[in-house]
């Protein structure tokens, strides 16, 4: 079974922005390095007025049951798919790997008030015999220990009207 992550937080923007700044390629890029990541590129798969495929390419250090080796580095690809008339985006976390490790997700952007709130959704399952939940645990905790950052990191993207 696979373990599961949800956050809300709101912020002062409508929705239509709100959208537009998660979906910016600058802020994939500024997220992923806010986050640890050495490097992330973004590059568009498909865009209409109701879709929105892209992948952000991102070059991690390695890790392990021991933390972060700096010696060594890892690259991983999420793929993001918005619906951009619901405000929902699904994705897929690909890392070294394979299918041993899966992470996925969806986030929503929502009218809130004055503003707009957006929620996450994300979802772990390791295959690994006897490892996969300590594994899974301590992947949550690594993600709901670098939640600040990326609050933080959307709400000054936003705030600079970046989007």
């Amino acid at each position: 079974m696979a373990h599961r992550i949800e956050h809300s937080r709101d912020y002062p923007v409508p929705a239509d922005e709100l959208l537009r700044a998660v979906t910016a390629p600058e802020y994939q890029v500024l997220r992923e390095t806010s986050q640890g990541a050495i490097k992330a590129s973004v590059r568009e798969l498909s865009r209409t007025d109701a879709r929105l495929v892209y992948e952000v390419d991102i070059t991690n250090y390695a890790r392990g049951m021991t933390g972060v080796d700096k010696s060594k580095t890892e690259r991983a690809v999420a793929t993001y798919t918005w619906d951009l008339e619901a405000g929902r985006g699904d994705w897929t976390y690909k890392t070294v790997h394979g299918d041993r490790v899966k992470i996925w997700g969806t986030l929503r952007v929502l009218e809130a008030g004055a503003g707009s709130r957006l929620t996450s959704e994300i979802n772990l399952e390791v295959k690994i015999p006897l490892m996969g939940r300590r594994i899974e645990k301590m992947i949550a905790a690594g993600i709901n220990e670098g939640r600040p950052t990326f609050d933080k990191t959307l709400q000054d993207f936003v705030s600079r009207g970046a989007s």
